[in-house]
């Protein structure tokens, strides 16, 4: 499972694709919150349910300071 992240200021948008990178959830918005994160997460368990699968990989571009609260919320639960 692939969820390619785009991130910026304020709404960061991701979607889910399977291996061959279809699309398993199109591309849906979220906010660096508890409650976006959560929104984010519930994506993905869905998508990792509905593919049976254990791996994702997560693209997160380094685009100034915006991408490293998601990474550091996203490392500290594991996924």
């Amino acid at each position: 499972m692939i969820v390619p992240i785009d991130v910026s200021k304020v709404l960061q948008k991701a979607m889910i694709l399977n291996y061959f990178g279809e699309t398993i959830e199109p591309a849906f918005s979220f906010m660096v919150s508890k409650t976006g994160v959560k929104v984010l997460t519930d994506h993905m368990e869905e998508a990792r349910s509905s593919l049976q699968t254990d791996k994702i990989f997560i693209g997160i571009e380094a685009t100034s300071n915006y991408y490293e609260d998601i990474v550091r919320i996203l490392t500290s639960q594991g996924d």
